[in-house]
């Protein structure tokens, strides 16, 4: 009974000190929501790019794929060449696609729009660029679907990643790219994970704390560069990164195949009577040799192949036209009042619009001056 009456007594205190800790965890988190949302609105009006970075099967970096059904990012054209129409094929991987920029923004549309205005007539450039291809996919994809087009000229923008997936995927079949834009199959937990993506990248903090994190992990070295030797996928193979189970002898290998692909292409192209014009566009962290184009913390000392000069040899032993985009691109942040970075945030590979448009007009003053 004393027992029973002592609970009796103290339960008015339980209740109370459960009310007092409800009342500050209520208190705390107004305090943390109001910073959230002031930490939310201040990034919003300086730093906007970091709500657009959204990328499923129907957006990258929050700008619709907008690939057509005849396989091309863009509007569809007709697949008989008008009398006087300058058609050209652009062969690339996601770097030509336009990963995290709007197709109009992708350099084949920006070379449209600057040949039309400066030549006149009919033009149209086609992006037939497939995330993540190889030099013999593209060959593939222009005997398979592009030759019908009756294009003019071949524009190839090569990247050290192809060089790498020419290593990794030389027998591979064709990888056409494709987007499942069609969600009534998927399952009702799919679909909700895309609308809650979807929802959470309106926002910049959850791009703002991953990009942030990744960038404290590249600079304290848990997150490296490190290769795997049997699929050494990105631009280090490329390089030449000294890596001890990865024999330079591989990246020799690897630049032999490339060099052959790229000389079938030409092959097939020249048999079609069709132009090549080939570019080689490194990442950020080649061309500026600044920490604030090595957020990645890439160790370029540790490079023993100087991956732009090989491709140059390539395309001169082989007798191949070729325009240099690297030194366009030094010279357009160079002239700029803005030093833009010409690529996208915390992304050493991909362009944005004034990236693109730096490409499209060292290829269009090319093509006017050598037509």
């Amino acid at each position: 009974m004393a027992k029973t009456q002592a609970n009796t007594v103290s339960t008015p205190e339980v209740i109370t000190g459960i009310s007092s800790i409800w009342r500050v965890l209520f208190h705390d988190g107004i305090i943390i929501f109001s910073l959230l949302v002031f930490v939310e609105i201040t990034l919003q009006l300086f730093w906007p790019y970091y709500s657009h970075q959204l990328s499923d099967n129907e957006y990258t970096g929050s700008y619709p794929n907008e690939v057509n059904e005849q396989g091309h990012r863009g509007l569809p054209i007709p697949v008989d060449r008008e009398a006087g129409e300058l058609r050209i094929l652009a062969l690339g991987d996601s770097v030509t696609w336009g990963t995290g920029v709007r197709a109009e923004d992708a350099w084949p549309a920006q070379l449209k729009e600057q040949l039309r205005n400066h030549l006149g007539g009919t033009i149209n450039v086609i992006n037939a660029a497939v995330p993540g291809s190889s030099v013999d996919a593209l060959t593939k994809s222009y005997q398979q679907i592009w030759k019908k087009y009756d294009v003019e000229v071949v524009v190839f923008v090569a990247t050290p990643n192809m060089v790498s997936r020419q290593w990794i995927d030389a027998d591979a079949p064709l990888p056409i790219h494709k987007w499942d834009t069609n969600t009534s199959n998927w399952s009702a937990a799919a679909k909700l994970r895309v609308k809650a993506n979807r929802l959470i990248h309106r926002f910049c903090i959850p791009s703002f704390l991953s990009f942030n994190t990744k960038y404290l992990m590249y600079q304290i070295g848990l997150l490296t560069h490190k290769m795997d030797p049997v699929t050494p996928y990105g631009p280090m193979l490329a390089y030449g990164l000294a890596q001890p189970d990865v024999p330079l002898a591989s990246s020799d290998q690897s630049w032999v195949q490339f060099d052959d692909a790229v000389e079938h292409l030409q092959e097939i192209l020249n048999q079609d009577g069709v132009r090549l014009i080939c570019c080689f566009l490194e990442p950020r962290f080649a061309i500026w040799n600044t920490s604030r184009d090595n957020e990645k913390n890439v160790p370029r000392d540790r490079f023993r192949v100087d991956a732009r000069q090989r491709f140059m040899q390539i395309c001169r032993t082989q007798n191949i036209e070729s325009v240099d985009l690297v030194d366009n691109l030094r010279s357009t942040r160079k002239m700029s009042v803005d030093s833009p970075d010409l690529f996208n945030k915390f992304d050493y590979n991909h362009l944005d619009y004034r990236g693109h448009r730096a490409v499209a007009t060292a290829l269009a003053t090319y093509i006017e001056s050598n037509p």
